[in-house]
Formats: C-alpha cells, sequence, structure tokens
C-alpha cells in the first residue's frame, strides 16, 4: 500500500506493457522524457525497470548527476485508470488493472515508499 493507499495488484500492468514502453521523466514533468525504458515488467516485488538517459540533455545530465550522488532516488508510474480497474475501500485502491500506464518517473518523494532507483 502506497502513501495515497492505493495497492497494485500482481498482473495489473500486464496488458499495458503489452502495448508498449511507458515515458521516462523526472518528476512526472511530461513536457521533456529525459531518458527511454529500455524494459518493463512486473516480478515478485513490482514494476522492474531499466532504461538509460538520453544523452547531451541537460536536464538528463542533472538527473544522472543527482542519481549518482544519491539525491534522488525514487521512481512513481503515472497514467490513467478507468471505473472498474479497481475497488475502492475506506482507504484508498485495489487496483486490478491498469488501462494506461503512460510514464514512469524518477522522483524526489516516491507515493511507495520501496518504489526505489
Amino acid at each position: 500500500m502506497d502513501s495515497y493507499g492505493d495497492t497494485i495488484l500482481k498482473g495489473a500492468l500486464e496488458k499495458t506493457l503489452a502495448n508498449g514502453m511507458p515515458k521516462m521523466f523526472f518528476n512526472h514533468d511530461w513536457d521533456m522524457p529525459v531518458g527511454k525504458w529500455l524494459s518493463a515488467q512486473e516480478d515478485d516485488v513490482g514494476l522492474f525497470v531499466e532504461g538509460e538517459l538520453t544523452p547531451n540533455l541537460s536536464k538528463s545530465s542533472d538527473v544522472y548527476a543527482a542519481m549518482k550522488h544519491g539525491t534522488l532516488d525514487g521512481l512513481s508510474i503515472g497514467g490513467y485508470l478507468k471505473k472498474g480497474d479497481y475497488d475502492e475501500k475506506d482507504d484508498g485502491r485495489v487496483i486490478r488493472t491498469w488501462s494506461s500506464l503512460m510514464e514512469v518517473s524518477a522522483v524526489v518523494f516516491p507515493a511507495d515508499g520501496k518504489a526505489r532507483i
């Protein structure tokens, strides 16, 4: 369960990942991708992604420097859920299907404390 009370069940991302790779952003800023994801798959822990930052892009260089220094170490997903993708509960949602995973961002404060670079 993340800080919003959401729990994403294993397999929830399977269909959307079959449609292609999500974009890579910094802090969910959709103005300019900072890199690209080369692989993304669900495992027993969660979503595992591998990617590379865009060479010679100043924002990517800053992100890289912060990652190397250890000051940027979180990940977060972004996209769209449809009615029927999840069940409401008193303290959040149980997400069975994620309709459209648009992006995975390197973030300063991930909603899920275990979502790490």
